[in-house]
């Protein structure tokens, strides 16, 4: 069974036949809450060449965040590493 759990701009789908979340899911549910609200504060923006070698910028806010699925992104950015956030965002927002 499936349940989705709305975050705010975010949804996330959770398997699983459980009643009540599970400390992992707990856990992505807060990287998640958490990377919106940062987000939200302060979009992350940089500058990526396109297949054809045209520099694009490139804006990861809220609003893009809730194009694609990003805990493990949400996880890495929340550790400090920004570069799974940033391939992700890349691949969806540039061009």
């Amino acid at each position: 069974m499936n349940r989705m759990i709305a975050l705010g701009a975010v949804t996330v789908a959770f398997a699983g036949v459980a009643a009540a979340p599970s400390i992992a899911d707990r856990n992505r549910i807060d990287d998640l809450t958490w990377l919106e609200q940062e987000l939200g504060r302060a979009p992350l923006t940089w500058y990526e060449r396109d297949v054809d070698g045209t520099q694009r910028r490139v804006r990861l806010g809220t609003v893009e965040l809730r194009r694609f699925e990003l805990s493990r992104a949400a996880s890495a950015f929340r550790a400090g590493n920004d570069l799974p956030l940033r391939r992700l965002a890349s691949s969806k927002l540039a061009g």
